[in-house]
This record gives structure tokens, C-alpha cells and sequence, in this order.
């Protein structure tokens, strides 16, 4: 803790709020949906302002029993977005394994700041539902719902998304099961 200008000022927790906040700032606000519209945005940006066009919820709630916090996070995108092989950092990759991947460093945040934080908030958990509809019909849709948190003896960080949970499709998993189903 330091004195700026008299005043105490805790920089481990300043820094935790600032690191955790900006793991929580790419929301659709900042994606250019006129570029995305008119298809001009860079093959090299597109996976950056297609997620962040399809998280269109960062919320936190309150559990008023255990005092504590989550993250709740909400995305939605069709299916034509969800076949789509996106150029990142010279491999190819699907936005929903995109989602997964940067959930995962967002919960590796949350475990490092929670110890700076921690004597102000509980943050717990982040709670992530994704909904990819139909591009042929807005009323079907393919939900995904996934929770990160610490349980029990600490486990391995998380590598892929089957490991947080076996029955969760990975973005070619999701691509068969679309053309199977002719686009859901």
C-alpha cells in the first residue's frame, strides 16, 4: 500500500480490478457491426469483432445466502457464423472454440485476481451460456451452458472444453452435427 497524495492506495487490488475488467470488456460494444455488415473487416480481425459481437451479456450476480459472486456471460451467433473457419494467428479456428478459449484465460484471471480480491468479493464462479440459432429459423436453436469454478482438490486449468464437462461440442463437433442436421 502506498500514499498518493495522502491517500491510501491498495495497488494489488487496483491492479486485480483493472486486469479482471478488462478480461470483461470485449462485448458487443466493441464490435463494428457496420464493417461486419458490409463484410470489410480483415480476415486477421474477424474472430476479434465476431466474438465480441456475440457476447451481448456480462453480468454479475449476487447469491444473498453465501455472500458471494459470479460472472455471467452470454453469447449468441447462427450457424453459418458457426461453420465459418476463422483465421487466428495463422491457424484456423471456429468461434465457438474461440468462446471456449477465452472463457478459460477469463476464469485463469478470475483464480489470480480472487486472492487480491478477495477481502472485497467473492467472485466464485463464471457462469457461461452460448446460443447458436438457426440461420434458418431464429426459433431453433443449440444451447450450451458451462460454469467454471474451483471445486474440491485443485484440479488441472482447464485444456479443452471436455474438460469441464464430456458432453460439451467442440466447434467441429458442432460443424458435423449442423451438416448432419442440414444447418439445424
Amino acid at each position: 500500500m502506498n500514499l498518493v497524495n495522502n491517500i491510501s492506495v491498495r495497488e494489488r487490488l487496483l491492479a486485480a480490478i483493472l486486469r479482471f475488467a478488462d478480461e470483461l470488456s470485449d462485448d458487443s460494444s466493441r464490435a463494428n457491426y457496420a464493417a461486419l455488415n458490409s463484410e470489410i473487416i480483415k480476415k486477421a480481425s474477424l474472430i476479434y469483432h465476431l466474438y465480441s459481437a456475440s457476447l451481448h451479456t456480462v453480468s454479475l450476480h449476487k447469491n444473498e445466502i453465501s455472500n458471494t459472486y459470479e460472472i455471467v456471460l452470454a453469447y449468441e451467433f447462427d450457424t453459418k457464423t458457426a461453420c465459418l473457419k476463422l483465421d487466428k494467428e495463422g491457424y484456423e479456428q471456429y468461434l465457438i472454440d474461440e468462446i471456449y478459449n477465452r472463457t478459460f484465460k477469463m476464469d485463469r484471471e478470475r483464480r489470480y485476481c480472487v486472492r487480491h480480491l478477495r477481502p472485497y468479493i467473492r467472485l466464485e464462479r463464471i457462469k457461461v451460456s452460448i446460443s447458436i440459432t438457426s440461420s434458418k429459423d431464429e426459433f431453433i436453436y443449440y444451447p450450451i451452458t458451462y460454469t467454471l469454478e474451483e471445486n474440491g482438490y485443485p484440479a488441472e486449468i482447464y485444456k479443452t472444453i471436455k474438460d469441464v464437462d464430456k458432453k460439451i461440442l467442440s466447434g467441429e463437433e458442432i460443424v458435423c452435427k449442423l451438416q448432419e442436421k442440414g444447418g439445424l
